[in-house]
């Protein structure tokens, strides 16, 4: 009679449904293991068992039974009494301590040791028989044969209940697809996915509500977007297709009335074990309202930039100032102690406040576009060497560990030295200004897959992993605790853009709070056939009519430390 299989509520089979205990059995098979030093007994005890018709493995000492129990397991074990290293009652010792052989029955075999103590020894030691040689050949298999079906019973549980597991598991992916159904019509923003060709097999609520659509799937073909929009979205969509890469993009969707509303389009290759494109998930954020606020708020960014411009060139008159001041006091009447503790008090200081002006000054520069680069082909090692040097007293100060390490490979870059070198300092300075007393601070500069790479890594107080996204922000700074480090917040925000700028990346690693931060910039080689090191490749002025860069700020004012964003 053909069994009738019960199912829960969401249709799959239910985990008190009677598996077919007799199909397990027929395709368990048993291992029986002999253990003798005399390979005479061993071919007579294989003999006898031979009938049986289950796997025999023979050994000649309790060492390689041990060795065949860490790998292979066995229904019964035949063991002989007297062998030379470790004896059977030893060997049986040792198996019954170790978590994965204790439960297998052991039968010990043997013509010497009939005394009874020894029998009581082998039951002690946990032999579930004692058998004296000679022994009839038909009841040594009937005991074997006993043990061989309790393990084959053993084993049809195992896998009934490994097959419930299985059932019960398969009942659970039904309840997470519907629950994953629920969840994604609760979410605020459109979803779907399809097939590898575009074929759209799911929609959740907000989307239909959007489309005006009801169940009915269609193809993906970029009908709903906006015409202006339609050519970009194509060709962004079929290099993510080609390349099974994730989409994203800011286009116009029409409504169900007509009605063209600003969404974020993101989308993500689904892939098989082998990295093969079996589907895609698509979101749409409606971001309309939001992208509407945005450029009513650009009259006031703008505002803003200029603001900056205008606070950084104003800084820069009071910084002469107390420059000027520290010149006459130098030529003062004033005690010795005191003239020395106003003397550096007033330059470092100044010389920190110009930093911050030059600071400024970048970012209005990088927002404007007006970042002036004197790029030639350049051997970054000298550039990395004299900043790590500037920085070397006040890593000394805080008793910083400071060490550069260089592959010794030739390195040419495209670059302007002068701000590669703010690039450098800004990153080892922050290192530095993070790290704690006796810390360390590794700077190593490498070639990698055709371009230079600098690495800066410290053992300080890390990043923490949901702040990563945002250190190269601008104005922003780690919260170090009790309060927020000094500065601005403007270092590591130039640093990227300058990074940018020479066609590099750069990029921020840290296992969070404690763990030290690690900051890797990329630069991409030189093409030695399209320059000289002597000739500069942009030579121009300064669009901004400046006098020329003053880069005492960034290499001769150790004390002056970029903060950490």
């Amino acid at each position: 009679m053909a069994e009738t299989l019960s199912k829960d509520k969401y249709g799959a089979p239910s985990s008190r449904t009677p598996l077919p205990t007799s199909e397990l059995a027929k395709d368990i098979r048993a291992s029986i293991l002999i253990v003798d030093d005399h390979p005479a007994n061993l071919l007579a005890v294989e003999a006898i068992l031979q009938p049986l018709g289950h796997d025999i493995s023979s050994v000649r000492s309790g060492e390689e039974a041990l060795k065949q129990l860490l790998t292979h397991d066995f229904a019964v074990i035949l063991m002989d009494v007297q062998m030379p290293g470790l004896d059977g009652f030893q060997t049986t010792r040792i198996i019954k301590e170790r978590e994965r052989s204790k439960h297998i029955p052991i039968i010990f075999l043997t013509a010497i040791s009939r005394e009874a103590a020894n029998v009581i020894k082998g039951y002690s030691y946990g032999a579930v028989d004692y058998l004296l040689k000679p022994f009839e050949s038909e009841v040594l298999r009937s005991k074997v044969q006993v043990f061989v079906d309790l393990y084959k019973q053993a084993e049809v549980i195992r896998l009934q209940g490994q097959l419930l597991r299985e059932r019960e598991r398969e009942a659970l992916e039904r309840r997470n697809e519907r629950r994953f159904e629920h969840l994604t019509d609760c979410l605020p923003l459109s979803m779907w996915a399809a097939t590898p060709d575009g074929t759209i097999h799911y929609t959740n609520r907000v989307w239909r509500e959007f489309s005006g659509g009801g169940a009915e799937l269609g193809h993906w073909n970029l009908s709903n977007v906006h015409e202006e929009d339609v050519d970009t979205a194509r060709s962004d969509w079929l290099g993510a297709v080609q390349q099974a890469a994730h989409f994203e993009g800011q286009y116009r969707l029409r409504r169900h009335d007509g009605v063209y509303r600003w969404h974020i389009l993101r989308a993500a290759p689904e892939l098989d074990e082998q990295g093969a494109v079996v589907g895609w998930i698509a979101t749409a954020l409606d971001v309309h309202d939001r992208k509407r606020a945005e450029e009513a708020l650009q009259e006031a960014s703008r505002a803003k930039d200029e603001f900056l411009a205008m606070v950084s060139h104003e800084l820069r008159t009071p910084l002469h100032a107390v420059l000027g001041w520290a010149e006459l006091l130098k030529e003062g009447n004033l005690g010795a102690d005191k003239l020395k503790k106003g003397i550096d008090t007033i330059e470092r200081n100044a010389r920190t406040q110009a930093r911050l002006v030059e600071d400024m000054l970048d970012v209005s520069r990088i927002i404007a576009g007006k970042v002036r680069l004197d790029m030639k082909i350049i051997d970054p090692t000298h550039t990395v060497e004299s900043a790590v040097e500037v920085l070397r007293p006040t890593a000394l100060a805080k008793r910083i560990q400071l060490e550069l390490e260089d592959d010794g490979q030739k390195k040419l870059v495209l670059g302007d030295a002068a701000r590669l070198q703010q690039v450098v300092w800004n990153l080892v300075a922050n290192a530095v200004k993070f790290t704690p007393e006796s810390g360390d601070v590794k700077v190593t500069l490498s070639t990698v897959e055709r371009a230079v790479e600098l690495s800066v890594r410290d053992n300080g107080r890390g990043i923490a992993k949901d702040m990563l996204p945002l250190v190269f922000e601008r104005f922003w700074q780690a919260d170090t605790g009790a309060r927020t480090q000094p500065g601005l917040g403007l270092g590591l925000a130039i640093t990227r853009n300058l990074v940018e700028l020479h066609g590099g990346t750069i990029q921020a690693l840290s296992e969070g709070d404690g763990q030290g931060a690690t900051f890797v910039v990329r630069l991409p080689f030189a093409d030695a056939h399209s320059s000289t090191h002597d000739e500069p490749l942009n030579p121009s002025t300064d669009p901004e009519g400046d006098a020329p860069r003053a880069t005492a700020g960034m290499s001769q004012a150790p004390n002056a430390t970029a903060p950490r964003l």
